[in-house]
């Protein structure tokens, strides 16, 4: 029978080895020398995901896979290999890493609120710093049973796991005793420092509530501001004034919503040519009530009345939004273009939604009821999120002569 102990030291010692063999030659330290730990820890990861799982996240990574490995377990032996070397980056990694043992993963959807810029610099050891801080005390101290797990801070962005236990009762009518159980929920969260935005990927209403609260005081208390606040993205923006020489007159475009025409810019982005989507066409819209300020109703405009045709283009909805009407949900087809090996790419379309909830958040998602095609969906929907955050941290508009062309302005 082998002896565990025995077969861990004998590992622990090829591993020195293959690291003092490896400094002799380069007469060097390794870029990224990994603990026993983390070997033990990447060993788990590639155990428990599926081959396309760890090729996709090679890819992302461009780590290039040797032609002749073939098979999953080679190219598991290949990267612990590699791993031990010195080879694999932290990034790399911390991917295979995220996606093995994190929850959720696969949503293609998610809530984005923002909060307002403060003096404070947020960096790693800070952010490190007050989630220690979090977990060791200030969690208890305001009643949560919560935890952080920072997953990586880079580019001012940090990644979180956000972990909370609320104590629940069920009430038995047979045995007329109730019984008392933990429901824990768990959130990937995203704070980005440089756009003010925090991004929670979740398709669960209920688990982003309960987790926002547990983000919004920790970052109270991160930036020691107690009336601190989590608000929608701020989406609005005016289009400047048409000015005609013949009349010596300039028109003002105040009759639409701002935040309608930061959305149309939006949109309209997801078409430029940089991006990897294109061919939009709305297939559903619903606008807020013509009077808002008394009937808190909804006045849906939706593909059946229009005969399914893109529904920007139609002059009933061109003179909603002339209207000063706001829009509360949209949801577009678009093609998603995939790139493959060798320059090739394939193209796919999807049906996505926007849910403009100006009171508390925004909601953006890409449906998909096809398994198959969850990896790409995942990897669409990562560009898409890039694409909002980039546009709503601008302060002026991508798109603003495509916006006045598409209304007639």
């Amino acid at each position: 029978m082998s002896n565990p102990l025995k077969e861990e030291h004998s590992e622990k010692a090829d591993i020195i080895e293959m690291k003092k063999k490896l400094d002799a030659r380069t007469g060097s330290e390794t870029k990224f020398s990994p603990s026993e730990n983390q070997v033990i820890t990447l060993r788990h990861a590639l155990n428990i995901l599926n081959h396309l799982d760890v090729l996709e996240v090679l890819s992302l990574n461009k780590y290039k896979v040797n032609s002749t490995i073939k098979r999953a377990k080679e190219l598991e032996k290949a990267l612990i290999h590699d791993f031990i070397l010195g080879k694999l980056t932290i990034k790399l990694y911390e991917d295979l890493r995220e996606k093995a043992f994190n929850p959720e993963l696969n949503v293609s959807d998610g809530f984005f609120v923002s909060f307002d810029e403060y003096e404070l610099n947020v960096n790693e050891a800070l952010f490190s710093k007050y989630i220690r801080e979090w977990n060791e005390s200030l969690s208890e101290e305001n009643s949560f049973d919560s935890s952080i797990e920072l997953l990586h801070f880079r580019n001012n962005i940090g990644k979180v796991l956000v972990t909370r236990n609320s104590e629940k009762f069920a009430y038995d009518k047979r045995s007329m005793f109730s019984t008392k159980f933990v429901d824990e929920s768990k959130v990937l969260v995203e704070i980005d420092f440089n756009a003010n935005i925090v991004y929670f990927q979740t398709s669960n209403t209920t688990k982003y509530r309960t987790i926002k609260t547990v983000v919004k005081l920790f970052l109270s208390n991160l930036f020691d501001e107690e009336k601190f606040r989590l608000l929608p993205p701020k989406m609005s923006q005016k289009l400047n004034f048409n000015f005609s020489e013949e009349n010596n007159a300039a028109t003002v475009h105040n009759n639409i919503s701002p935040n309608t025409i930061k959305l149309l810019d939006l949109l309209l982005e997801l078409e430029d040519s940089k991006s990897n989507f294109n061919e939009l066409v709305c297939v559903d819209i619903s606008f807020d009530h013509e009077d808002s300020k008394k009937e808190n109703l909804k006045s849906k405009i939706d593909r059946q009345g229009f005969g399914g045709e893109d529904l920007l283009s139609k002059g009933d909805i061109k003179q909603h939004i002339t209207n000063n009407r706001g829009i509360l949900q949209i949801v577009f087809k678009l093609t998603y273009t995939e790139e493959l090996p060798e320059n090739k790419i394939r193209k796919h379309v999807m049906l996505a939604g926007i849910d403009n909830d100006t009171s508390n958040h925004i909601r953006i998602y890409i449906q998909n009821s096809n398994l198959d095609l969850k990896r790409v969906v995942n990897k669409a929907y990562v560009d898409l999120k890039d694409i909002f955050i980039k546009n709503t941290s601008s302060s002026s508009l991508r798109n603003e002569e495509k916006i006045k062309l598409l209304l007639g302005l």
